[in-house]
C-alpha cells in the first residue's frame, strides 16, 4: 500500500449532505438525476431522497397501466404529452438515462430512439364559410438529432423559412410520402460528418451570440442595425400592403388563399414587433408585461381581423392552455376568447424555438405512456445510484425556522406501510410487466401494502391531498437529522396548501403566489374499432390537431401507435368484434367553477372530489362525440346525428351494451393542486423565483416548470431546465453555460 493511499483511507470521511426533494415530477427528477449523475464530480457528496405521493412518479405527467380485467393494461395519461423537437435538454437527459439503463438491444424501447419516434405533421381546424376545415402542415425535416446544443447554422433557418413556404404555402400541407422514421434521422448516415455539423452549429450559433451583444451594448453599431431592419420591414410592409389589396377577395372567398395570408401576416408582425421594441437586441422579456395576441395587433395590417382571429392564433393559445380560469368561451358575438392570455415574449420564444431550432422533427411522439417512456427508466437508474425514492408520502406543511432563515421541518403523511416481505426484500416494488416492457400501474399494488384490501375496497385514492384513512401515520422531517437541504419540486398550484409558512415570511414568495396563475384540465381517452380512416379522417398520418373550439375539448391527436404497446385480445382483431384499431386523445381546459378565491396564503378552495370532477369530463366527451365530431370523423357521426356507438370498444362485457362501450372509455380532470397547468399570464415573469435564492431561507431550493428556468411557461423542457438550474445551485453541475437555451 502507497502512502498517499494509506493517508487517503486514514484521513476523516466528510459526512454527505442530506438533500430531500419533495415531489417526483419532472423537475424533481431531474434535479435527482443530475446531482447522482456519474459526471458529476460532486456526486459523492450528497445523499438524495425523493419524496412523493402516491405510488408513482411523475407529476402532471404521470401515465399508468389499467390492470382491472378487460382492460388489457391499457395506457392511462394525465392528459396529452408530446415532446417538440426543440426540448434540447429533455433529449439530452433521456439519451443518458437510456444509456446507463442499458437494456438488452431486444427489450421493448431498448435505447431512446426507440421510445421517441419522430412526427411532422400537424394542423388546426379552422372554421371557413360556417363548416370546419382541415388545416394540415407537415414541416420540413432536418438530420440533427434532438438534444444537441447550440443554434444551428443560420443557412439551416434559411432552408427551414424557404420548405416551410413551399410545403404551406405552396404545396398546401401534406406530403404524399409518409412522416419519416426515426432511423432517417437519428441514424444519419455518417457519425463523424453529424458531429462535425453539431460542433459547427454550436460554434457558429455562438459567433452570432456574441456579435448580437456586442452591436446591443455599441450604440454605433445598434444605431445602423436598427435602421437597416426597419427599411428591411417597410420593405416588406409595401409588399403585403399591396398583396392584401390585389388578394383580398381571394382571402375572403379560398380557403388555401386565407391560410397563406395568414401566415404572411403573422411573421411579418412578429417579425416588426421584434425590431420596433428591439426584442433581436434587449431580448424577450422586454414584451411580457403584454398578451402575446395584443402585441401582434399592434403592428399588423389591417386586414379585418382574418389573421388575428385566425384558427391558427386559436391553435397557439389552445396548445398552452393559455385561458385564464380556464375559460375558453366567446360571448355571443365577441371574436376572441376574454380570458385568453399568454405573456408577448415567452409564447414567441417559444414559437421561434419550435420554428427554428427543432431538431429532427418538430414533434416527437413517445412510443408508450411518459410513466413507461420516461419515469420508470428513471426510477430504475436512480435506484441503481442509490438514490432512495420514498412513495406514499404526502407532503402536508413546510415549516421555517422562527427567524425565516431556513426551512426547519417538514410534515408528511405516510400514507401506507409495507408488509414484512416487502420490508425483508428492501421496500415497495412500484413497476409492473407489460410484454416485457416495466410500466407504472395506474393503481398501487396493494398486495405489497398492509391493509392493502380494505384501501382497495373503500375506493382510497392516494394521490389526492385530500385523501384520508385510518392506515395513515404522522412523519415529520427536521433539519439536521433527516435533511441538510430541500428541493420544493411541488408544483406552485400546490404551495398556498402545503407552504403557507414559507409565502408568510418571505415578500417574495407572497408576490409569486399572487401574481402567478394556473387552470385545471381535461383529459379522454376513446379506443376505437376503425381505424381513422375508416372512421372517416381522410388526411391520413396521424395529427395532432388543435384549434377546435367547440368545447373545452379542442385538441386531438392520434396516438394509434400506442395500442401495440397494450395488451389486447389479439384473437378478436381478424372479426374485428371488439379490438382498437385507432385511440384518439383529447385534451383542453377546464374552468374553475367558480374561480379560486385568494387567501392569505394564495389562491386556494377546498380539496376537490376527483370522481365527481371525472363524471364532468365523461359528459363533456359524450357531448363532443354527439354534437362535434362529424369535422374530424364524419363516418362515426353521420348526418343522423347518431353516434356510431357500436364502434367504441368494450372488452369487459360480452355483449356491452352501447352506455358500456362509452363509460369504459377513459376520463381525467386534473385538478388536483398540483396537477393545475402553470400559466404564463402578462406580467407573471418579473415574480417568478429563481432556483435558489441566498436571501430566502439559504437551505431552500426550487424545481419546476414553475420557476425562473430560462423558458418561463409550462412544459417537460421547461421542467427539465429548472431541475438543472436547481442542481447547478446546489452543487454547481452542471455549468450553466451546459443548460441549452439559457442563452435565449
Amino acid at each position: 500500500m502507497t502512502a498517499e493511499r494509506k493517508r487517503s483511507e486514514d484521513a476523516p470521511q466528510r459526512p454527505k449532505k442530506r438533500i430531500a426533494i419533495l415531489g417526483g415530477g419532472v423537475g424533481g427528477i431531474t434535479t435527482a438525476l443530475a446531482l447522482t449523475d456519474p459526471d458529476n464530480p460532486h456526486r459523492d457528496d450528497y445523499e438524495v431522497t425523493v419524496y412523493q405521493m402516491g405510488w408513482r412518479l411523475g407529476g402532471k405527467g404521470a401515465s399508468g397501466r389499467n390492470t382491472a380485467p378487460g382492460m388489457h393494461n391499457r395506457i392511462e395519461e394525465h392528459g396529452l404529452h408530446i415532446w417538440f423537437g426543440c426540448y434540447d435538454n429533455a433529449f439530452a437527459m433521456m439519451r443518458k438515462l437510456y444509456r446507463e439503463l442499458n437494456r438488452p438491444p431486444d427489450a421493448p424501447l431498448a435505447s431512446w430512439t426507440e421510445a421517441f419516434r419522430p412526427h411532422g405533421t400537424s394542423g388546426i381546424e379552422t372554421s371557413f364559410g360556417g363548416k370546419w376545415h382541415h388545416w394540415i402542415g407537415n414541416a420540413p425535416v432536418n438530420h440533427y438529432p434532438p438534444g444537441y446544443g447550440g443554434l444551428l447554422p443560420m443557412w439551416t433557418y434559411l432552408r427551414f423559412g424557404l420548405e416551410m413556404y413551399y410545403r404551406n404555402f405552396l404545396g398546401r400541407g401534406v406530403p404524399k410520402h409518409p412522416s419519416p422514421t426515426g432511423d432517417q434521422i437519428i441514424r444519419f448516415p455518417h457519425a463523424e460528418k453529424r458531429r462535425k455539423m453539431v460542433s459547427k452549429g454550436v460554434r457558429e450559433g455562438r459567433f452570432w451570440l456574441m456579435a448580437a451583444r456586442l452591436v446591443r451594448h455599441l450604440w454605433f453599431l445598434s444605431a445602423p442595425f436598427i435602421l437597416a431592419m426597419k427599411l428591411f420591414v417597410w420593405i416588406n410592409e409595401f409588399f403585403l400592403e399591396w398583396y392584401w389589396r390585389r388578394h383580398k377577395e381571394k382571402v375572403a372567398e379560398d380557403l388555401v388563399e386565407q391560410e397563406r395570408w395568414t401566415l404572411l401576416a403573422l411573421m411579418f408582425a412578429i417579425f416588426k414587433g421584434m425590431v420596433w421594441d428591439r426584442v433581436l437586441l434587449d431580448g424577450f422579456k422586454v414584451i411580457n408585461g403584454q398578451d402575446f395576441r395584443a402585441w401582434i395587433a399592434k403592428y399588423a395590417l389591417d386586414d379585418g381581423g382574418v389573421m388575428i382571429n385566425s384558427g391558427f392564433m386559436v391553435g397557439i393559445y389552445d396548445g398552452m392552455f393559455a385561458y385564464e380560469d380556464g375559460d375558453n368561451s366567446k360571448p355571443p358575438g365577441a371574436d376572441w376568447p376574454p380570458h385568453a392570455m399568454i405573456e408577448a415574449g415567452e409564447c414567441l420564444l417559444a414559437c421561434v424555438r419550435e420554428a427554428l431550432t427543432y431538431r429532427g422533427a418538430p414533434i416527437w411522439k413517445m412510443q408508450a405512456g411518459m410513466g413507461d417512456t420516461i419515469f420508470a427508466p428513471a426510477y430504475q437508474v436512480l435506484r441503481r445510484r442509490g438514490v432512495k425514492v420514498e412513495l406514499f408520502h404526502r407532503v402536508d406543511r413546510i415549516l421555517a425556522s422562527p427567524d425565516g432563515k431556513t426551512v426547519d421541518r417538514v410534515e408528511m403523511t405516510q400514507q401506507a406501510e409495507l408488509v414484512e416481505r416487502m420490508r425483508s426484500l428492501g421496500g415497495y416494488y412500484p413497476l409492473i410487466d407489460v410484454k416485457g416492457l416495466p410500466c407504472w400501474p395506474s393503481k398501487p399494488i396493494y398486495a405489497q401494502l398492509v391493509d392493502g384490501n380494505v384501501l382497495e375496497r373503500e375506493g382510497i385514492d392516494l394521490e389526492s391531498y385530500g385523501a384520508s384513512w385510518q392506515g395513515d401515520r404522522p412523519k415529520t422531517l427536521v433539519r439536521g437529522d433527516d435533511f441538510d437541504e430541500v428541493v420544493i419540486a411541488i408544483s406552485v398550484g400546490g404551495l398556498p396548501y402545503v407552504a403557507c409558512d414559507l409565502i408568510g415570511k418571505s415578500g417574495k414568495w407572497k408576490d409569486m403566489i399572487q401574481r402567478m396563475r394556473t387552470t385545471r384540465t381535461l383529459a379522454s381517452q376513446v379506443w376505437y374499432r376503425r381505424t381513422a380512416y375508416e372512421l372517416g379522417w381522410a388526411p391520413m398520418q396521424e395529427p395532432v390537431v388543435s384549434g377546435y373550439d367547440t368545447g373545452p375539448l379542442n385538441t386531438w391527436a392520434d396516438m394509434s401507435h400506442l395500442i401495440e404497446r397494450e395488451s389486447w385480445d389479439a384473437g378478436a382483431r381478424p372479426g374485428r368484434e371488439e379490438y382498437p384499431l385507432n385511440v384518439s386523445y383529447y385534451c383542453g381546459v377546464m374552468p374553475d367553477d367558480p374561480p379560486l378565491p385568494m387567501t392569505v396564503c394564495g389562491p386556494k378552495a377546498p380539496y376537490p372530489n376527483q370522481e365527481a370532477e371525472n363524471k364532468k369530463v365523461e359528459v363533456l366527451t359524450k357531448v363532443l362525440l354527439t354534437e362535434h365530431l362529424r369535422p374530424l370523423f364524419p363516418e362515426a357521426n353521420p348526418e343522423s346525428g347518431v353516434f356510431r356507438w357500436e364502434w367504441l370498444v368494450d372488452q369487459r362485457n360480452p355483449r356491452p351494451t352501447d352506455d358500456q362501450r362509452f363509460v369504459s372509455q377513459y376520463f381525467r380532470a386534473n385538478v388536483e393542486p398540483t396537477e393545475r397547468y402553470v400559466l404564463s399570464v402578462p406580467g407573471s415573469d418579473a415574480y417568478r423565483l429563481p432556483a435558489h435564492d441566498d436571501q430566502e431561507f439559504v437551505n431552500c431550493y426550487l424545481s419546476g416548470d414553475w420557476t425562473d428556468c430560462g423558458m418561463n411557461l409550462g412544459c417537460v423542457e421547461s421542467a427539465v431546465m429548472s431541475g438543472l438550474l436547481c442542481a447547478n445551485a446546489v452543487c454547481s453541475w452542471p455549468p450553466r453555460s451546459e443548460i441549452i437555451g439559457l442563452d435565449w
